[in-house]
């Protein structure tokens, strides 16, 4: 059974988008054979939780991301996009969800460069799964693509990207 947690976190509170994220969180609990089960703070889960995530960010406007001094550069145009990480480390998902919705972090992960400027972002939990399956399972359904190969998954090397656009704008 994969339990999904998916506070919607919202900066804006006028965001008009809302309609869009159930209709990508209804999708992408279909893709991932998943119920849900939505938690409202990350903050309030046990540390030992572990696993896996993803976030769905809305861009109102392009985003550019410049990496290890244009090693790695491009452009996010506004659309629905989807990050997969893990979180098996100290503090489990309760650390690294809480950090991901903290507007105020230091920049540090490809991610990080995104979620700055996101207009909203939604996080879904998925208790020992692991990112690269849920990114496989993702682009099996062809609503996702690949924006920028290599965002987000520095660490790995079997797939194109931790980062994808919804294609379904």
């Amino acid at each position: 059974m994969v339990l999904v947690m998916g506070p919607s976190v919202r900066w804006d509170d006028n965001w008009g988008g809302q309609r869009d994220m159930c209709e990508i969180d209804t999708f992408i609990e279909t893709a991932l054979g998943s119920a849900g089960c939505r938690v409202q703070d990350p903050s309030t889960h046990s540390p030992q939780l572990k696993g896996a995530y993803l976030l769905v960010l809305s861009l109102e406007n392009p985003v550019a991301v410049a990496l290890r001094q244009g090693a790695l550069s491009g452009s996010f145009m506004p659309g629905t996009y989807v990050y997969a990480g893990n979180a098996y480390g100290p503090g489990g998902l309760k650390a690294r969800l809480s950090r991901h919705l903290d507007k105020s972090k230091k920049l540090h992960w490809h991610a990080d460069r995104v979620t700055a400027h996101a207009a909203s972002i939604e996080a879904l939990a998925l208790p020992g799964a692991q990112e690269c399956d849920l990114i496989a399972r993702l682009l099996e359904t062809g609503a996702f693509s690949v924006p920028l190969p290599g965002f987000g998954s520095s660490d790995c090397r079997s797939c194109p990207s931790h980062f994808l656009k919804w294609e379904t704008d």
